[in-house]
Formats: C-alpha cells, structure tokens, sequence
C-alpha cells in the first residue's frame, strides 16, 4: 500500500480501489471490523476523488451496509443501503444490476425484522431487473424467487404479487437482449 500511495499519492481512485479490495478479503476472512474500517476510508478517498455521485462511490457504500448488518446495525445498514440505491437510480437507471442488488439488500433487511410486505415489494423490484440481467439460471434470480415463494405462503397473498408472474415479462426482455446481434445494441 504505502509503495502504490507514493506512486500514485493517496488521493487517487487506485488507492481506494486498493484499499476496497483488501477491506474485501477482510471481509471474507470474518474480520469485519477491519473490513468497515478500510470501506470507509476506501469511501471518503471515493467521496472525494470520484464525488458522492459516482457508482463506485455507491459500491462502497452498499458494501459498508453489508458490513453494519452483520455487526448488527441494523438500522445503520439500511441507511447506507438506502443511499447507495438512491446513488444507482439516479446514475445507472432502474434496470441496472447495481441497482436491483441495491433492492436485495433493502428486501434482506426488511424479511429479516418480519416486515414481509415490505420485504416482498424490494424483491420484486430486484427479480425482473435481475432476470433480465442475469437470466434465469442465475443463482441470485433462484435466490429471490425462492425468497418470493417463502413469502408468498405467509403473506395474505392480495399483498404479494406471484413471482411467476414476474418472470414473464423479464423472460421476454433476457430473450431479446440476448438475440439481438451486437450492431444493434446502442
């Protein structure tokens, strides 16, 4: 690190990418508290150097929800996750993975403290942009159609639409991304 600060100088995009990716490992290897501690200087370097408007800056910050939601900071992680969404809709659009991940992490906050309404409207934000995105093989699709379905049967179901259902348009959508040739993708 201290030999990339000197090249580089502490104030440039590679340093906070540096530092993210060993907050990662931090991460993988459970060490949270290490892992929080260089997000957020990855952040304020992101912050200042990229703008709070950047999507790496939103990367970040989802991440660093990731990290309070496993400390436990509850309330803290859907905080930072509600900011990193608002970052990746207004930059990336509705339809962006970024964003629809933005959408798990929210609908992962509200299952998990039993506000299962809730909890359902994020997934099926974060379903069709995903399997659109992604496909439909995709683990992380599987992923939030199962969590759907759980819902489905707890939930009065006027209050949850049918994941299925969601599908149908996404399907159509993968479809034509996936068939359209190169030249025609603008």
């Amino acid at each position: 690190m201290s030999i990339q600060e000197r090249v580089l100088g502490v104030n440039h995009p590679s340093t906070a990418n540096t530092y993210e990716g060993i907050a990662c490992v931090y991460y993988s290897l459970g060490e949270l508290n290490k892992s929080l501690k260089l997000h957020q200087k990855a952040l304020n370097l992101y912050e200042k150097v990229l703008g709070i408007s950047h999507p790496d800056t939103a990367n970040i910050l989802n991440n660093i929800g990731v990290i309070l939601y496993d400390l436990g900071q509850f309330d803290k992680a859907l905080e930072y996750h509600t900011k990193a969404l608002s970052i990746f809709e207004s930059v990336l659009g509705r339809d962006s993975a970024d964003t629809a991940q933005a959408y798990y992490n929210i609908a992962i906050h509200y299952q998990e403290h039993g506000d299962l309404t809730k909890a359902s409207e994020w997934y099926e934000k974060a379903l069709p942009i995903f399997t659109g995105v992604l496909g439909n093989q995709h683990p992380l699709t599987h992923t939030i159609q199962r969590n759907l379905e759980k819902l489905q049967q707890q939930v009065p179901s006027e209050q949850i639409v049918d994941s299925k259902k969601l599908l149908e348009p996404a399907e159509q959508t993968s479809r034509i991304i996936k068939n359209t040739p190169d030249s025609e993708i603008t």
